[in-house]
């Protein structure tokens, strides 16, 4: 079932992708966004009330508040870094654009809410399913998987998010928490977008 459920979630991510691809108008672009986001946390939540995975299985685990401050800090400064300097420098040859905001509420809603649900739906997929079906080679494996569901945006995008993807599983195994890589996540990604 946990495989089913990683399988379902990157074909998700990659419709995703695809959908931006042919999608022109900005608030279809985010209700279609939000939708894939919200059916891979569904399928999660599913897989949690039939006991197919547990929220330890995830890495769901309580983490002391320094360490927890001090890894999501080191995390956020690196990929922030890796993602505002070392990508301009890459071949792009991405087709995704981000739309505009039609309006102040969508931006609001989109930087606190959206970006909650990007972190959420790739962190539980990446580092807490993907780690833990994985044995051998998983923080590379991971992080390969996810730089690629970020196909859309480029090749720049998919080296940096498969480097980021490594820092982000190799803290992910050291502190056997979640909780670093989701604030990291969530932090870089609003940093980009404001």
């Amino acid at each position: 079932m946990k495989t089913k459920i990683f399988i379902f979630a990157f074909l998700i991510f990659t419709l995703n992708d695809l959908l931006f691809a042919v999608i022109t108008l900005p608030w279809l672009y985010f209700i279609a966004d939000y939708l894939c986001r919200v059916a891979v946390l569904l399928f999660f939540i599913l897989g949690l009330i039939t006991k197919n995975i547990s929220l330890k299985s995830l890495r769901f685990n309580k983490i002391n508040i320094k360490t927890l401050f001090i890894q999501s800090l080191n995390l956020t400064l690196i990929g922030f870094f890796l993602s505002d300097a070392i990508e301009p420098l890459l071949p792009s040859f991405g087709f995704l654009h981000y739309p505009d905001y039609p309006n102040v509420y969508l931006k609001i809603f989109d930087l606190s809410i959206g970006l909650l649900l990007v972190a959420l739906s790739e962190e539980v997929v990446f580092r807490g399913l993907l780690l833990n079906l994985l044995n051998r080679y998983s923080v590379i494996v991971s992080s390969i998987l996810f730089g690629l569901i970020h196909w859309g945006s480029g090749i720049a995008t998919v080296v940096v998010a498969t480097l980021i993807g490594i820092f982000f599983a190799h803290t992910t195994l050291k502190t056997n928490s979640i909780y670093p890589v989701l604030i990291a996540h969530f932090c870089i990604n609003f940093l980009l977008f404001i």
